[in-house]
C-alpha cells in the first residue's frame, strides 16, 4: 500500500506539478524579459491540465508570433533612423549615393549593390556601388525598361530574383568568385 501509494503521488506530482511549474517558470521569464518562447506542455489529457497545457501553448504560439513582428518592426525603425543619419546634411549626390549603398548594404547583410541615379526622362547611370566589379559589355547607363533596373524604374515596383544564373554575376571576395542566391532591386523614389 505505501509503494503503491508512492507511486499514485509520484504520478500525480507529474501530471500536475510539472506543467504548473513550467507555466509559472515560463510566465516568470516572460515578466523579466529571459522566456524561451519555444516552451510547450505535453499533455494528452482532456481534464483541467490538459486544457490549461492546450491553451498555454496555444498563447506561447501567438505571443512568438507577436514578439517576432516586433523584433522585426524594431529592425526596420532602427534600419530607417541610421540611414537618416547617414544622409543628414549638405552632401554631393555622389557622396549621398555612396552613403546609402554603403549604409544599406551592410545592414542588410548583403555583399554586392549599385546604386542608378536618374540622369534624363529615359536613363539612369549607376553612380555608387558596394563591391560591385563592372562587368564586360555591361554600360553604366540604363534606359527606361531595360534589364532589371530599367523595369523597376519602368513599373516603380521591386524585382525580386531567385536562383540566379551562374553567369548572371558574381561576388569577388578576393579569394574567389561565388554566384548570389537572390537579387533585390528596388526604387528609390523622391519628387519623382
Amino acid at each position: 500500500a505505501i509503494v503503491l501509494s508512492i507511486l499514485v503521488a509520484i504520478w500525480i506530482i507529474r501530471i500536475v506539478v510539472f506543467p504548473v511549474r513550467t507555466v509559472t517558470e515560463t510566465f516568470k521569464g516572460i515578466s523579466e524579459g529571459e522566456a524561451d518562447l519555444k516552451v510547450r506542455i505535453e499533455s494528452n489529457s482532456s481534464d483541467e491540465i490538459g486544457r490549461m497545457a492546450k491553451y498555454f501553448n496555444k498563447f506561447m504560439e501567438k505571443l512568438q508570433v507577436i514578439m517576432n513582428e516586433s523584433e522585426k518592426q524594431n529592425w526596420l525603425k532602427t534600419g530607417q533612423s541610421e540611414l537618416n543619419e547617414r544622409i543628414r546634411g549638405e552632401q554631393d549626390i555622389k557622396t549621398l549615393a555612396d552613403n546609402i549603398i554603403t549604409y544599406v548594404c551592410k545592414y542588410l547583410n548583403v555583399q554586392v549593390g549599385a546604386f542608378y541615379l536618374k540622369i534624363d526622362d529615359n536613363t539612369y547611370k549607376m553612380i555608387s556601388s558596394y563591391a560591385f566589379k563592372k562587368r564586360k559589355n555591361l554600360s553604366n547607363e540604363i534606359t527606361i525598361g531595360e534589364g532589371l533596373v530599367g523595369q523597376c524604374a519602368l513599373e516603380k515596383e521591386t524585382i525580386i530574383i531567385s536562383k540566379v544564373p551562374e553567369d548572371y554575376i558574381t561576388i569577388n571576395s578576393g579569394l574567389g568568385e561565388a554566384v548570389p542566391n537572390n537579387i533585390l532591386v528596388t526604387p528609390c523614389i523622391h519628387h519623382n
